[in-house]
């Protein structure tokens, strides 16, 4: 079993995992739209917007793997497994549309660099993934 995952399975099995989806305040019928998607790079979201959040985590959560544990970020965004416990989570060969539009705008738009972003859910998101993954 690879590091990561054995890394997240220890914290999933000695932390209680409180969800924000009990607060989410938007949810829809689960089709993504990109550009819902690409705004939580670069704006503050005032509300959860579900599925478009678990895209994005998504995304983030497979380029720090494979940033910190050399996992290629598809094969990454790939694994079913990725958000535990996440109902809206979309593995990557399920919506290759979505998620391709979205990571050539996060390129066009020079977005990749998570740990810097000023976005506070970025932010949030990046810090979770640390604790998650062992990295603090």
């Amino acid at each position: 079993m690879k590091e990561w995952k054995i890394n997240q399975l220890i914290y999933h099995k000695t932390h209680i995992h409180d969800d924000v989806l009990n607060h989410a305040t938007h949810a829809h019928n689960g089709v993504a739209n990109p550009d819902i998607v690409v705004s939580y790079f670069t704006q503050e979201w005032g509300q959860l917007h579900y599925p478009e959040k678990s895209y994005c985590v998504g995304i983030i959560y497979a380029k720090l793997l494979e940033r910190y544990f050399k996992e290629p970020l598809l094969c990454a965004l790939d694994d079913g497994e990725l958000l535990i416990g996440d109902l809206f989570f979309v593995q990557y060969s399920h919506d290759k549309h979505t998620y391709d539009a979205v990571m050539d705008q996060l390129t066009e738009k020079h977005l990749w660099d998570f740990e810097n972003s000023n976005i506070p859910q970025v932010k949030t998101t990046v810090s979770c993934f640390k604790r998650e993954f062992l990295l603090v």
